[in-house]
């Protein structure tokens, strides 16, 4: 009986021992198969294998829910859930009352939302001691049951958070993302409703007025903004103007004009646009938005593209009857501002004659800017060098008539440089003031001891420059502009970088990679030289590629470039070839010191490959 029970489990460690054998066998077998003719599914699934070996639990567990995340983007929503199970093992290793644990366990809910098992999300997200951080988690299950056409359900699941607060913050970030979904459907005044409880709970808990850190877009505008915003791209206007009239406070319902006013701009339905703010009654709040309109503010910047993307119903539009349109405006200076606008508009659609007699009788200083700026880009666009030249000094002059007008000066030498016309930029630059009054702010950093200037509009257009001067050969000019990109700590990417990028869209690869050179950080020039063969890559230049990755030193930039040339080379039809850079880049994935980075590295890759 001794001996029985002995050998029975020496018998079992043997078969388990086998089969664990046999499964390793299986595995690396598959692997290999894998490098010789990878897809995107298998090299996930080794992803998934190294980051379960990673000692950090922690690391573990961020690794596997980033590689479900990308096994669910690929539709591999069988190998997505069991990517998750070893997320949660992992987790589950974690200390105890531990923020890294309830962050692990909230980005593992993303990642089972997003999979549609949300009883599983749930019970993970339940298991978060934070409050702040398990309130994030419902939000993310919220915005799956919203996605999967559960709209009340998922806004009865934000008002089940119990801190107000939360509820409010949360409640903003999923109506921003299921906004545009609602609308579609028209559930648009459930949205409505849900943030009309949000205006409640910061009625009573207002949210701070100065904000430090990483913030999601929708904590940056009013409330009611976010469905305005929504409606207004598909083309609902009046729905988003009803909107709007709900905002009790003038500047927050002027905001949430001037979003409606910039999403149409944006889509080109200007006239539009100049009719939203024509129904303003109130002279000030109507300036709000045509100021926003003309000169977009940071929130309108953040959702512009989704105004312009495809299949929406906002159609392009030019404004007819342009004088009936300018009549409606009685205000001197508001009228200046639609005008201006109008002739943006001729000039951004090549009737340049037409632009050019709406910009001459304007009076006011900033519109008249604007407007001479659009009609000189237009021109150099249409190869008319000397009109361009003597509107862009028109723009100059009317910008030196009002402050703050660095920004301004800084766009008008950028656009000049684009258009070649490098003298006059630089010229431009020594105009930019970098004060208080022409800044509009000042912005200091310590530099060599002492406390400066970063001077960020001259430095803006500085860059432009000098990728102007290297596209032009003047390369020696263009490394002298390009040093001001370094000020102490602070330095404005791709700092001395910007030569050999401006070196390479000119085809001169070599003096490129000669001129990466000036980077004496390592790491920085790797990454540069990467991020040129991937652009050079993704303009069709495999042979430019090539040329450049030859001279990436670190692993994961070099994976970067073999990956993006691969996948050029399969996007050509150079099947033979891309298989070869595939390889070389997974053969260098595997020769990383760490595991995090070798699946970093696959994640990569597989980003590249077709399923």
């Amino acid at each position: 009986m001794i001996w029985t029970i002995i050998i029975r489990p020496f018998i079992l460690a043997l078969a388990c021992g086998a089969a664990a054998q046999s499964v390793a066998n299986a595995s690396d077998a598959s692997w290999a198969e894998c490098r010789i003719a990878p897809r995107r599914a298998c090299v996930l699934r080794e992803a998934t294998k190294v980051a379960g070996t990673i000692d950090d639990p922690d690391l573990s567990a961020h690794k596997l829910g980033e590689i479900a995340k990308a096994q669910l983007k690929a539709g591999l929503f069988t190998e997505a859930t069991t990517t998750i199970d070893l997320a949660v093992q992992a987790a589950k290793s974690i200390a105890k009352d531990s923020y890294r644990r309830d962050d692990a366990f909230e980005a593992i809910t993303q990642a089972q939302a997003q999979a549609g098992t949300l009883a599983d999300a749930l019970k993970t997200a339940k298991s978060i001691e934070n409050r702040h951080v398990q309130a994030a988690a419902f939000g993310a299950i919220a915005i799956a049951e919203g996605n999967a056409g559960r709209l009340d359900d998922a806004l009865r699941r934000v008002q089940a958070i119990k801190d107000l607060p939360d509820r409010a913050l949360i409640m903003r970030r999923v109506t921003w993302d299921l906004r545009a979904s609602a609308v579609a459907r028209g559930e648009d005044e459930k949205i409505v409703a849900a943030l009309q409880t949000v205006l409640a709970v910061e009625q009573r808990y207002p949210p701070p007025i100065v904000m430090t850190g990483v913030h999601h877009p929708s904590e940056f505008i009013p409330a009611l903004t976010i469905i305005a915003q929504a409606q207004a791209r598909a083309g609902k206007v009046a729905d988003a103007m009803r909107v709007a009239r709900l905002v009790s406070r003038s500047l927050e319902r002027a905001q949430t004009y001037a979003a409606i006013g910039v999403a149409l701009a944006r889509a080109g339905a200007i006239g539009s646009a100049l009719e939203v703010a024509r129904s303003i009654d109130d002279r000030w709040e109507r300036g709000i938005v045509l100021g926003h309109i003309l000169e977009p503010r940071l929130t309108p910047d953040l959702i512009a593209d989704e105004a312009t993307m495809p299949g929406s119903p906002v159609k392009v539009e030019l404004p007819n009857k342009v004088q009936d349109f300018v009549a409606a405006f009685t205000d001197r200076e508001q009228r200046a501002t639609v005008l201006c606008l109008i002739a943006m508009t001729w000039a951004n659609n090549g009737r340049l004659d037409e632009a050019i007699a709406l910009a001459e009788p304007i009076d006011q200083d900033k519109p008249r800017a604007f407007a001479w700026h659009a009609i000189a880009k237009a021109q150099a666009k249409a190869g008319m060098a000397t009109q361009s030249i003597a509107s862009f000094d028109r723009a100059v002059q009317a910008a030196l008539s009002f402050q703050p007008n660095d920004g301004l000066l800084s766009k008008i030498a950028v656009s000049q440089a684009d258009a070649g016309q490098i003298d006059e930029a630089l010229h431009v630059t020594r105009l930019i003031g970098g004060t208080m009054a022409t800044a509009g702010y000042v912005a200091k950093v310590v530099s060599d001891g002492k406390l400066v200037s970063t001077d960020y509009d001259r430095r803006v257009a500085l860059r432009a420059i000098a990728k102007a001067q290297a596209r032009a050969g003047r390369t020696l000019d263009a490394l002298l502009n390009a040093s001001a990109l370094r000020l102490g700590p602070d330095i404005m990417s791709p700092g001395l970088g910007v030569v050999a990028e401006g070196l390479a869209e000119a085809g001169r690869i070599a003096e490129a990679i000669d001129a990466a050179s000036a980077e004496d950080n390592l790491y920085r020039r790797s990454e540069l030289l990467a991020s040129i063969a991937k652009a050079r890559a993704e303009a069709g230049r495999v042979d430019q590629a090539k040329q450049v990755a030859q001279h990436v030193t670190w692993g994961p930039d070099q994976v970067e470039a073999l990956a993006s040339i691969g996948g050029a080379q399969a996007k050509a039809g150079l099947m033979a070839d891309a298989l070869a850079s595939f390889a070389e880049a997974m053969q260098i994935a595997y020769a990383q010191p760490y595991k995090n980075t070798t699946a970093d590295a696959l994640v990569k890759i597989a980003s590249r490959l077709s399923n």
